[in-house]
């Protein structure tokens, strides 16, 4: 989270702070991953005055649950026509299908079925 940074919650940790583990810890488990959100404050470089405070989620796919992932390709197969045979599990995990629906799911478990979300990258 960094030093502006505050953590609430951690799947591999068991730690909660605000109850996050009645969504996030449902999809922790559904994928077999661990996942850390918190909070951190960022201020513009050129602007020291202005500040915004942002959610963090770090997901661990190291031990993710692979009949969920197969399942998804399978999905990808029936509805679209798109092949990942000669591809490993870690290869449409970060292929352009793969992590959009996955952060969707987290992001639903983070807001709910809310017709909007905002997100900043770097």
């Amino acid at each position: 989270m960094g030093p502006s940074g505050r953590l609430l919650f951690s799947s591999h940790n068991k730690y909660d702070v605000g109850n996050y583990a009645q969504s996030l810890g449902k999809i922790a488990e559904k994928y077999n991953v661990d996942i850390v959100y918190g909070r951190r404050e960022l201020s513009a470089n050129f602007d020291i005055t202005c500040h915004n405070t942002i959610d963090v989620i770090n997901v661990g796919t190291h031990t993710m649950n692979h009949k969920e992932v197969d399942g998804f390709k399978f999905v990808l197969w029936k509805n679209f026509g798109i092949e990942s045979r000669g591809m490993s599990r870690a290869g449409i995990l970060s292929s352009i299908y793969g992590l959009p629906y996955h952060y969707l799911r987290y992001l639903e478990g983070l807001y709910g079925q809310t017709p909007e979300y905002f997100h900043f990258g770097a």
